[in-house]
């Protein structure tokens, strides 16, 4: 699969605002749930956990879809494909399962995240 494309999305200018704007959410969702060996990375069962408290595990975001995304992140980040996440491979993770939580093709992603809020 090529990444690319949704790689330059999530890094471009107007997405790094939106990220901005839920840093501190995102920090403290990530402090609460990472419990890595020196809480700076998130597994993918954590991950799951976190979206499952959120309450947005639904037909559109299975298990599978979260898995992928989730290893789609941590591999754009350049780590091990079964590994766990950062904090930048968390919000790519992130703002790709809020995109297929919420798949509205007209709503950009600030209210796509705001949704799983």
């Amino acid at each position: 699969e090529d990444l690319r494309p949704f790689q330059e999305a999530v890094t471009a200018s107007g997405v790094k605002g939106v990220l901005e704007v839920y840093s501190a959410e995102f920090r403290a969702l990530f402090g609460t749930f990472a419990d890595g060996k020196d809480g700076q990375s998130i597994s993918l069962q954590e991950f799951a956990n976190l979206l499952d408290r959120l309450g947005i595990l639904d037909v559109s975001l299975s298990p599978q879809a979260i898995s992928t995304a989730f290893a789609d992140a941590v591999h754009a980040a350049g780590r091990q494909r079964e590994g766990d996440a950062d904090f930048a491979a968390f919000c790519q993770a992130l703002c790709a399962c809020a995109c297929y939580a919420v798949p509205h093709p007209h709503l950009g992603l600030h209210q796509r995240l705001a949704a799983l809020a």
